[in-house]
């Protein structure tokens, strides 16, 4: 199986490195992960279109967040897996992740590896992805 290509955008270097050390961890998947602090770079990055999967951060220090961005993108037509992440789990906000195009959300304070990699399986595995390259996990 290759590796599967996901993009980070998150203003913070400290979460996106926690983040990614937290990615190592789950098992039985290979993502190669990149990770951009704001939304310009991230947005022309020519990866942008192709990689499995988005990790969008709501807050990102500027006059824009990540809920703009996952607006913009699914009116632009991007059909990939878009993750949100928050530092908070209020069923309003994730309502708007939902409602506006997201495949899931994580909450920052909670992530595990299982929780992440769980995260990862559903969202390329929604009925509008079409068949993914991710096994489902082992049962038992």
């Amino acid at each position: 199986m290759q590796p599967l290509t996901a993009i980070l955008l998150d203003d913070d270097a400290s979460q996106a490195y926690l983040f990614a050390r937290t990615l190592e961890d789950v098992e039985d998947l290979d993502v190669e992960l990149v990770h951009h602090r704001k939304s310009e770079p991230a947005m022309t990055d020519p990866r942008m279109q192709s990689a499995d999967l988005l990790f969008l951060d709501h807050f990102l220090g500027e006059k824009e967040t990540g809920l703009d961005l996952l607006r913009s993108l699914r009116s632009a037509g991007h059909g990939g897996a878009i993750v949100m992440m928050t530092g908070s789990d209020e069923e309003g906000i994730v309502t708007k992740f939902l409602e506006s195009g997201a495949d899931a959300y994580l909450c920052k304070t909670h992530l595990t590896p299982l929780s992440l990699g769980t995260t990862i399986r559903i969202a390329l595995r929604l009925p509008h992805r079409g068949a993914s390259q991710v096994e489902a996990p082992p049962r038992g």
